[in-house]
């Protein structure tokens, strides 16, 4: 009988916790961060209604945060693509994205779409060293350079 309370005792125990857990309700002693205006209304209510955090003035004198989309760009013509995508296919490395849109003065992202994608290596050689890492392309390059000096 003295058993069978203490398992009894123990499972009791077990659903019920009495600790401190962590409060639902939000503190309500802190104060906003933004300046409020407070007024209290025929009823004794409180209103409470924001300011502005800046003044229309200061706001137009402040720097733009993302330059804009349309200062940079203008609409090429069908000559200026063919020869933007002519010195793409020529010679990849040295007209970049960046170079063409500030060659034509658009933007990197219009070069992309009308350049289209960079030409792959035709031989065979070129296209197993462009599958292949920086450290094999190197010691490839190197070996070629190493036979043309014997």
């Amino acid at each position: 009988m003295l058993r069978f309370a203490q398992l009894a005792r123990q499972s009791t125990r077990q659903t019920t916790r009495h600790y401190a857990t962590k409060s639902k309700t939000t503190n309500l002693t802190s104060k906003a961060r933004v300046p409020t205006e407070e007024q209290v209304l025929p009823d004794g209510s409180i209103f409470i209604t924001r300011l502005p955090l800046s003044t229309p003035e200061t706001s137009k004198a402040a720097p733009l945060l993302r330059k804009s989309a349309q200062a940079g760009s203008k609409k090429l013509g069908h000559a200026e693509i063919a020869e933007l995508r002519k010195l793409r296919a020529e010679d990849p490395a040295k007209w970049t994205r960046k170079a063409l849109a500030q060659r034509f003065g658009c933007s990197e992202f219009f070069v992309s779409i009308a350049a289209g994608k960079k030409q792959l290596p035709t031989t065979e050689a070129e296209q197993v060293l462009s599958e292949a890492g920086y450290r094999k392309k190197v010691i490839s390059e190197n070996k070629v350079k190493r036979r043309a000096l014997w």
